[in-house]
């Protein structure tokens, strides 16, 4: 299957954070799931999910700003691809730091230069200033952004989600097939040039902070 390198960072980095306890993953699905991620089983003591769409099987079918649980009652949240497609993205923000205990952690990942996708709707992009000026006012710390690839990444992920809205041809064959064989050297040339590139021009950003004492 043809995939972005958008979503193999992703991946990559959901796979490197460290996540205990009771996780809330607001906009996850349980099942019907993108890419290879699979929520950890060590030091979980359960993984609920909070989404509008009954077919992704949620354990709490709500919106993302107004969540039935009692407030400080979950030790991580995950907010991931879900804020761009929000009207209202800081009432899950504040949402969040409701339900997170103290010390607990946040991980948010959002796109950049990445082309609309509507799920059902498509609202915004933000930059570090913006996540960093949010989280802080909202009450948590360490505040971490990180580019997901540099400009490299970017023009790759156009081009493969140009060719996934095709329609099935020979012409979309022989494009993925191309694609897919040149992922390594994609990969490594978006590897070698990131470093210039990224903070200005990246598929999206991966943010995690913790939750201070008081919002």
């Amino acid at each position: 299957m043809l995939t972005t390198l958008r979503r193999e960072y992703l991946d990559g980095l959901l796979e490197s954070i460290h996540v205990y306890g009771d996780v809330l993953d607001i906009g996850g699905k349980k099942i019907k799931k993108r890419g290879r991620f699979r929520p950890p089983t060590d030091g979980i003591t359960s993984w609920r999910y909070v989404n509008i769409d009954a077919a992704t099987a949620p354990d709490f079918r709500c919106d993302a700003g107004s969540i039935p649980l009692p407030d400080a009652s979950v030790d991580c949240v995950l907010l991931c691809e879900v804020l761009e497609h929000l009207q209202q993205p800081e009432n899950a923000l504040a949402e969040a730091a409701r339900v997170l205990k103290h010390g607990g952690r946040i991980s948010i990942s959002m796109p950049f230069l990445y082309p609309v996708h509507a799920d059902p709707d498509d609202f915004q992009r933000w930059t570090p200033a913006r996540f960093r000026e949010v989280l802080l006012r909202l009450g948590f710390e360490q505040p971490s952004v990180k580019p997901m690839g540099g400009v490299v990444a970017v023009i790759f992920d156009l081009f493969v989600c140009t060719v996934q809205r095709w329609r099935r041809s020979l012409t979309r064959s022989i494009a993925a097939r191309f694609l897919a064989y040149a992922r390594p050297l994609i990969r490594w040339a978006d590897r070698r040039t990131s470093g210039s590139t990224r903070d200005t021009a990246t598929t999206g950003y991966f943010v995690t902070a913790i939750k201070g004492d008081v919002m």
